[in-house]
């Protein structure tokens, strides 16, 4: 009843801005679906967020969500559902505190004059996440990989424009390459001092990961170095027993699985530590939230961190 009550004071908000379409009074009552298929894409999108993240709409969500409702590509109903889906309406000041440890791993990701990023894009902003979330060192060129729209799930296929020119950043030029992280062959063999994989690897198969791995392998120079970063299965199954916690991800992996994948696929982990530290909650077999929102920050119990991170080099 909250839900609909909320929904109610806001169309009514709405309606005061123009819309004339009556809503029934009581909380017991959701407004007649006609008032919210008439309301154009971005006032529907509003006011989605607004009920079910207790927040405005930002630009980011705007530029993602508001063209795939306007074409149809994804429906009232889908966008909804992946607002109830989000980490954000799950567990908002859990995604918060990952966010707030990934921006200071970020700052502790090694030198690269040659970086390619895998999945390295930052809705709204065409410099990319690195240089947005921190990145302290100046380098010669940074490439970001996205897949091509069509290939992207509905709920990315517009999280970035299709840059075809160099963006000058402070630290840098950047340039996009559409392309599978499975398949970088656009990118020279041996050229390419720094990978980083930024919560990208949970969003292809088991073998597509083993052929990006490959590719990753191929393009680093000798001793050049491979840095990721991914959800922790051991934790997130406690969090959501029935199902990863992005609707996009097709396999969150365990320290012990992603290691030997590593390892098996031409790497050695020079580091291993994991973010947000869950002990308590591995322990116990339940999620604890209060224990991730505390532990802010870079640990060495990478099993029992809410995400795994790894620096690896080429062996060869």
């Amino acid at each position: 009843m909250k839900l609909a009550r909320r929904v109610v004071s806001h169309v009514r908000r709405l309606q005061r801005r123009g819309f004339s379409r009556a809503v029934p009074d009581g909380d017991a009552v959701q407004p007649p679906p006609i008032v919210l298929t008439e309301l154009k894409a971005a006032d529907f999108a509003d006011l989605a967020y607004q009920v079910i993240l207790n927040r405005r709409m930002d630009r980011g969500g705007y530029e993602a969500y508001v063209p795939l409702l306007e074409s149809g590509r994804m429906s009232r109903y889908q966008f909804v559902l992946t607002l109830f889906n989000s980490l954000e309406f799950k567990a908002p000041q859990i995604s918060e505190t990952l966010h707030r440890s990934r921006l200071q791993l970020i700052k502790q990701l090694p030198r690269g004059d040659v970086i390619v990023d895998l999945g390295g894009s930052c809705a709204a902003r065409p410099e990319g996440a690195l240089v947005v979330m921190g990145y302290p060192h100046r380098f010669k060129s940074l490439t970001i990989v996205e897949p091509p729209r069509e290939d992207r799930h509905a709920i990315y296929s517009d999280h970035c424009g299709e840059y075809q020119d160099i963006v000058h950043t402070r630290l840098g030029p950047v340039g996009y390459l559409f392309t599978s992280m499975a398949d970088l062959s656009p990118i020279d063999s041996g050229t390419v001092d720094l990978v980083y994989s930024g919560e990208s690897i949970e969003h292809i198969t088991v073998a597509e990961a083993k052929a990006t791995l490959r590719e990753v392998g191929r393009i680093l120079k000798p001793g050049g170095l491979f840095c990721l970063d991914t959800p922790n299965r051991a934790v997130t199954k406690l969090h959501c027993p029935t199902d990863y916690i992005n609707p996009d991800h097709k396999y969150e992996y365990t320290h012990p699985e992603l290691s030997a994948l590593l390892q098996d696929n031409g790497f050695v982990v020079r580091q291993a530590k994991g973010l947000c530290l869950a002990e308590e909650s591995v322990k116990q077999a339940t999620f604890i939230p209060e224990e991730c929102i505390r532990n802010e920050g870079i640990f060495d119990d990478i099993c029992s961190s809410y995400l795994l991170y790894y620096e690896c080099e080429r062996i060869g």
